[in-house]
C-alpha cells in the first residue's frame, strides 16, 4: 500500500468519529492541605462534615463509624478501527469487501487515579484517625 493511500486511510478513520478522547472525575477534590486540618482527637464530626461535605460511605460499628471519602480521574482513548471505512481506498473483490467488510476492532486505553481519605470517627463524634492515599496526580496523559 502507498504511502498516500496509507494516510487517506488514517484521515478516513479520523473523520469518520472513531477516535474519542475523554477525561472524567467524580466526587470532590482531595489535597494533603485539607487532610491536615483534619486532626486527630480534635476535630467533631460537625467540624468534618462542614469541611468535607457528605462522605460517599459510611461504615457503622461498635465503636463509631468510619467515613470514607473518594475523587477519581479517568482518562480515556478509545481507537475504533472499521474495515469497512477502509476499504473505500483499496481496490478489493466483491468478495474479500464482503468477507471483511463488518470487521471492527476497537483499542481502549483507561487510566483511572482515586485519591480516597478514611476518617475513623469514635461514638463521641471525635476524630481518632485518619488515613489519606492520593493518586490522581500520577496519572498519565492519554
Amino acid at each position: 500500500m502507498s504511502a498516500l493511500r496509507l494516510v487517506l486511510v488514517l484521515l478516513s478513520l479520523l473523520s469518520s468519529g472513531c477516535l474519542t478522547l475523554v477525561r472524567g472525575t467524580q466526587g470532590r477534590p482531595l489535597d494533603q492541605a485539607t487532610v491536615d486540618q483534619i486532626q486527630r482527637d480534635k476535630t467533631t464530626l460537625p467540624e468534618l462534615l462542614a469541611r468535607l461535605g457528605a462522605p460517599h460511605e459510611v461504615h457503622n460499628h461498635a465503636d463509631g463509624r468510619l467515613l470514607v471519602y473518594r475523587h477519581r480521574a479517568t482518562n480515556t482513548l478509545r481507537i475504533g478501527l472499521s474495515a469497512s471505512q477502509a476499504l473505500r481506498f483499496v481496490d478489493a473483490s466483491q468478495v474479500v469487501a464482503e468477507a471483511i467488510g463488518n470487521l471492527s476492532f476497537t483499542l481502549w486505553r483507561i487510566h483511572v487515579g482515586e485519591d480516597r481519605l478514611v476518617v475513623l470517627i469514635d461514638s463521641t463524634d471525635v476524630v481518632r484517625g485518619v488515613g489519606f492515599r492520593m493518586t490522581t496526580p500520577d496519572l498519565p496523559a492519554f
